[in-house]
């Protein structure tokens, strides 16, 4: 959850601190996360935040709520799902043998935001569950909806990652 948030600048090597260091005296004791963004619109993130906070979430609650006798998905095993129906496919060569992988992640925010409508369409038609559009969404109090859905997009990443090189 985000308990504070707010700017500083940093010019000619200065870091003007004073609304940060304000903003962190105020915090309690306890463990904290923390991002540091420039002002410069990052239109994919706004689409990545968008597709895991509201396109999947929604869908995983929705999905629950018709199969209560099943087990529940979970947004990232749907991320997955659907990544693999409709994200481009990518080619490299690895050892002289062509290797096909998606990746979602680091597509243009128009290419994120063309895969996320053929989402919302497919559950809207296949499950009759219906996404909650971005302009239906784009107002104030959702930014904190956005900038969790942003951190927690890489919590399993990671851990993930590091387990597979220990294993490899």
């Amino acid at each position: 959850m985000i308990k504070k948030h707010g700017e500083f600048r940093k010019e000619a090597g200065v870091l003007y601190t004073a609304e940060l260091k304000e903003a962190l005296d105020g915090l309690k004791d306890g463990e904290y996360m923390f991002t540091f963004a420039n002002k410069d619109k990052n239109r994919a993130m706004n689409k990545l935040a968008y597709l895991h906070s509201v396109v999947l979430r929604t869908t995983a609650e929705k999905l629950a709520e018709l199969n209560p006798d099943k087990d529940p998905v979970s947004p990232a095993q749907l991320y997955r799902y659907f990544e693999d129906l409709f994200a481009p496919i990518h080619t490299c060569v690895i050892n002289n043998k062509k290797y096909e992988y998606f990746d979602l992640k680091s597509e243009t925010s128009d290419e994120i935001g063309a895969v996320t409508e053929k989402i919302a369409q497919y559950v809207e038609k296949k499950w009759g569950i219906h996404i909650p559009t971005e302009e239906e969404l784009n107002s104030a109090p959702f930014y904190q909806t956005y900038a969790e859905a942003y951190m927690n997009q890489w919590k399993g990443y990671w851990s993930e990652f590091l387990s597979r090189r220990k294993n490899s």
